[in-house]
C-alpha cells in the first residue's frame, strides 16, 4: 500500500494523514444511507477489513504523520481533535521555515 501511495502521489508526502476510523460494516452502512455504493464499496467485507487493518498498521508503524480518530465520536469532537493536530503541524512547519526547528 505504501508503494502505491508513493507512486500515485509522485513522491509527495503529506505532513498529516487523518484517518477517520470506523469498522467497515458501519462505514459501508453510512455510504449506502448517503448515496449508494460504488464499485469499491461493493467489494467483499473481508477486503474492507484488510484495507482498514493495513491503514491502521501504517499509522502504528509511523504515528507522527498520522492521526487516527474514531469516526463514531460526535462530529464536534472529531473536528476539534483534527483542528488541534492541524494547528500543531502548521506551527511545526512555521518553526522549521524560520530555522527554529525543534531537535
Amino acid at each position: 500500500m505504501r508503494w502505491l501511495n508513493e507512486f500515485a502521489a509522485d513522491g509527495l508526502v503529506p505532513d498529516l494523514t487523518v484517518v477517520l476510523d470506523l469498522p467497515p460494516e458501519e462505514g459501508l452502512a453510512r455510504v449506502l444511507r448517503r448515496h449508494g455504493a460504488n464499485q469499491l464499496d461493493n467489494e467483499a467485507l473481508d477486503f474492507h477489513q484488510r484495507v482498514r487493518q493495513r491503514i491502521l498498521d501504517l499509522a502504528a508503524a509511523d504515528p507522527d504523520p498520522y492521526l487516527v480518530v474514531p469516526a463514531d465520536a460526535p462530529q464536534e469532537r472529531v473536528a476539534a481533535v483534527v483542528a488541534a493536530r492541524v494547528d500543531q503541524v502548521r506551527a511545526r512547519r512555521v518553526e522549521m521555515a524560520d530555522g527554529h526547528a525543534a531537535v
